[in-house]
């Protein structure tokens, strides 16, 4: 008897379809999506007036990865977007980096270029049917910020991020209807450079971790509030970290 190979085109082909059968079989009104970042998908971070967050330099510093290419969103999005809709999403979590909109983070006046981009994003969303969930602050401060503030221990940094969401909020509010302010607030305790933090004093810690926490929670706050006054139908929100540690099968103590 003849025997035939199935090829990995074939077999990739054949996990496609399974997985959107699958999708296909949930409830209405099911959101089943993925989730991106900016800083982490994009690359392009010196076009179209974009500005330095506190990561560009550390990351070329340290010489092991580099913010370029990245998976290269900002010229390949509508492949990624039109990919995602094939595969049966019908939503995507992308993140707004504050540097396209404002470069230092303290402008008085939006980058126009910046936000024309996620114009494009989202307009695209829509052609493919896919509902952006976007958040705001994704493990990214501008440098400038970093520099003059250390980020988030200064409460100045609560205006500036405060102009930043009523941009995006004004500008995208017929185009995204659920926002989510922060990710994961509650882990950057344990990771000083996501809040744009340098810690020059080990004896510090309490003090500093406790000022940048709740500068954040109070920004997040304001974002709320912002954005039901420009669109009370809009939904808004903050995204936590959850961990969970189970015990060992092996360990029978």
């Amino acid at each position: 008897e003849r025997k035939r190979t199935i090829s990995n085109s074939e077999t990739r082909g054949c996990m496609h379809m399974s997985l959107l059968n699958r999708v296909q079989q949930l409830p209405k009104g099911f959101v089943w999506g993925a989730a991106t970042a900016a800083y982490q998908t994009e690359g392009s971070t010196k076009v179209a007036g974009k500005g330095k967050t506190m990561w560009d330099d550390y990351l070329v510093a340290q010489g092991r990865f580099l913010p370029d290419p990245a998976s290269d969103f900002y010229n390949r999005y509508e492949e990624d977007i039109r990919l995602s809709a094939e595969h049966g999403l019908n939503a995507i979590r992308v993140s707004i980096a504050w540097t396209r909109i404002f470069p230092n983070g303290w402008e008085t006046e939006p980058n126009e270029k910046g936000l024309e981009f996620y114009d494009r994003v989202f307009d695209c969303c829509k052609k493919h049917g896919i509902e952006p969930l976007v958040t705001l602050s994704h493990y990214e401060m501008p440098l400038a910020l970093a520099t003059k503030y250390n980020g988030w221990v200064d409460r100045r940094v609560i205006d500036c991020f405060a102009k930043f969401c009523h941009a995006c909020f004004e500008r995208y509010k017929d185009q995204v209807k659920y926002w989510l302010t922060f990710n994961e607030i509650n882990s950057v305790a344990l990771s000083y450079l996501n809040a744009g933090v340098t810690l020059e004093d080990e004896r510090d810690r309490a003090a500093v971790t406790a000022a940048f926490s709740h500068h954040m929670f109070m920004a997040s706050a304001r974002a709320v509030e912002i954005l039901h006054k420009i669109d009370p139908a809009n939904k808004v929100g903050c995204m936590v970290c959850l961990l969970y540690t189970s015990p060992s099968p092996r360990d029978t103590r």
